[in-house]
């Protein structure tokens, strides 16, 4: 399985996959939109070895985008070795591939576990005992 979201728009920052005939995909791409089915970054393998496998012929490859090695096309590799590879749609996404969308991220993090602790000082919600570590005076 590989995650995926369905993009509306032009946007080649992603990694794409391609699919065929009853949703197997058929081709992976970085920073190329060869469809609109967009990898969200989570990639899963069933054997590490397929990974470690694929990554060592692609960097001896020189296989890079921009030039950097990315993840998302050594699912073409696998699937020139007879694998079968599936999207796994979400229905929400957080983006946290460049350093500004990491701040971002942390900045509404920071609110929403600030929003959250007000609710939880006030007894509006009830946190379990797992959560109280984040609703520390530090945080």
């Amino acid at each position: 399985m590989i995650g995926s979201f369905r993009l509306r728009a032009a946007d080649p920052k992603w990694s794409f996959a391609r699919t065929g005939p009853g949703g197997l995909v058929e081709e992976t791409a970085e920073k190329v939109q060869i469809s609109d089915n967009a990898l969200t970054g989570f990639y899963h393998f069933s054997r590490a070895g397929d990974f470690f496998e694929a990554a060592a012929a692609a960097v001896a490859a020189g296989e890079t985008a921009r030039g950097e090695f990315y993840v998302a096309p050594l699912y073409n590799r696998l699937i020139a070795a007879g694998r079968r590879f599936v999207l796994d749609p979400v229905s929400e996404l957080v983006p946290l591939g460049t350093p500004e969308e990491v701040a971002a991220f942390g900045k509404t993090t920071s609110s929403m576990l600030t929003v959250l602790r007000s609710m939880h000082e006030a007894r509006r919600v009830t946190m379990s005992s797992n959560l109280s570590e984040f609703f520390t005076e530090s945080s």
